[in-house]
């Protein structure tokens, strides 16, 4: 069933936005490099500068790939934020993302090589396929269509409407085929669902266009996939704070309102913090969303089991 009704207005997508704000922008929030090329720089030269110890073993050896691979990706994600501030204020991003991909694509490159050195070894699975994720959000077609532009900004459309995260999903099912009492492989799982899901949604409320609305009108499957994957990560994991986290920001999105509130605070009581300030929002509205304008119509669009 389509998750977007028409009566879906945009002034009740502002309202899941801002129940959203803080999330989205927290991750991103400090030690950015201050010049667009200070980050790759900064990695290929501990990459040229470090060769390997051949008196390590092989999972010693994996282990520090790995190390490595983070630090690309912690680097990527830095760019990531550069990227997102650069786009709000319309300029031109090309440079930005050509960094941002080239950096997850050191860190596949390294999690390849641990893959390669220990074949079982799940965390490398996640930390690619994660990476792989992250790369493809904005991708190459995106870094294409961006070098084209010459007045700033990015067409978005191009980058969202195609399916990203086919070897990011790949990697997961491998984990869990490895290990399937492992709680993080599904968490992570769950995580790319919810990007390639929010890619769509975030992108389909950008659109004033009808037809290119039509072009990504998302439905609820990828949905269902990341709750599927979070509640199959706290079953292992009863403790597992920030698969409860993600679940209850999912649920916003979703409209879950009760839903989501008691999932946030399942997480708070599993130690990670939630804005106090959001949960009374949540309460107020899940009490009666028709208050705030969300129709029954719009409440029961919405099937996440």
């Amino acid at each position: 069933m389509c998750f977007f009704p028409g009566r879906f207005s945009h002034r009740h997508f502002q309202f899941v936005v801002f129940m959203a704000f803080v999330w989205t922008h927290s991750a991103l929030a400090d030690d950015r490099p201050t010049k667009p090329g200070s980050a790759l720089q900064a990695v290929n030269q501990n990459h040229s500068g470090a060769p390997g110890n051949a008196q390590d073993s092989a999972a010693e050896s994996s282990a520090a790939l790995l190390q490595e691979g983070k630090e690309c990706e912690k680097q990527g994600d830095q760019v990531k934020g550069q990227v997102l501030e650069a786009d709000k204020s319309h300029r031109s991003t090309a440079e930005l993302i050509g960094n941002e991909v080239q950096l997850y694509q050191c860190a596949i490159d390294d999690y390849t090589k641990a893959i390669t050195k220990t074949p079982d070894n799940v965390e490398a699975y996640e930390l690619r396929g994660m990476a792989f994720a992250k790369r493809d959000q904005d991708g190459h077609s995106s870094l294409l269509v961006a070098s084209q532009v010459s007045n700033g900004g990015i067409p978005r459309v191009f980058g969202a409407i195609a399916e990203f995260g086919p070897e990011a999903i790949a990697d997961l099912n491998h984990a869990v085929e490895i290990a399937p009492k492992d709680a993080e492989a599904y968490y992570v799982r769950g995580e790319i669902y919810k990007m390639q899901f929010l890619n769509k949604y975030n992108l389909y409320f950008s659109l004033t266009d009808p037809a290119e609305k039509a072009q990504v009108n998302p439905d609820t499957s990828l949905a269902r996939s990341a709750v599927a994957d979070f509640k199959k990560a706290t079953a292992i994991n009863p403790h597992m704070g920030k698969a409860y986290e993600e679940l209850g920001k999912l649920y916003v999105v979703c409209l879950r309102f009760s839903d989501a509130a008691a999932s946030l605070r399942k997480a708070a009581e599993c130690g990670v913090s939630q804005n106090e300030k959001l949960l009374d929002r949540l309460d107020t509205v899940a009490k009666d969303p028709t208050k705030v304008g969300f129709t029954k119509a719009m409440l029961e669009s919405c099937s996440l089991e």
